[in-house]
């Protein structure tokens, strides 16, 4: 087989893996609804993903320490929070990497609040490892507060991820 065959062939398996990869992680929950009103003394956390580049990976969450839930591309999930200080943390697992980067986001809750966080996944690095034939990739998942009305248009075209047990 000659070299320019092995190439092409390579080629073509590695866009069937990550064609069926980006399938895999497709939204396939229900399009986004409003979540319902949180009780008098708590506050509303919509956390989304609005990635510009498209991955295979999954986002998961950790709220206050504990999973909470998994977002795939253009994927969103809600929280009731008690008022105070919380830490989100975020993590970028894709399967043939395992973790990747992570960043973790502070939110202060007030009674009645309501707050957008929009998550996503981005490259930070290609890197040629000297003992490999092919470039390295690193991901991480990155998060930011957003204006109310910015982040309600970008949860329109979301759908529901999936939340941990």
């Amino acid at each position: 087989m000659t070299t320019t065959m092995r190439r092409r062939r390579k080629a073509v398996s590695l866009g069937l893996v990550m064609a069926l990869t980006a399938w895999s992680c497709a939204s396939h929950g229900p399009i986004f609804r409003r979540a319902p009103a949180p009780d008098g003394d708590r506050a509303l956390l919509y956390v989304y993903r609005a990635d510009e580049v498209r991955s295979g990976g999954a986002i998961e969450l950790f709220l206050d320490g504990r999973r909470v839930g998994r977002l795939g591309n253009e994927e969103y999930l809600w929280f009731h929070l008690n008022p105070g200080i919380h830490q989100l943390r975020t993590v970028y697992v894709a399967r043939w990497i395992g973790s990747g980067g992570w960043n973790r986001v502070r939110v202060e809750a007030d009674v009645g609040g309501r707050y957008f966080l929009k998550i996503w996944s981005d490259y930070i690095a290609v890197e040629r490892a000297p003992d490999r034939a092919q470039d390295m990739v690193s991901v991480n998942a990155f998060a930011s507060l957003q204006p109310e009305k910015s982040a309600v248009e970008e949860l329109a075209l979301t759908r529901l991820g999936t939340r941990a047990d």
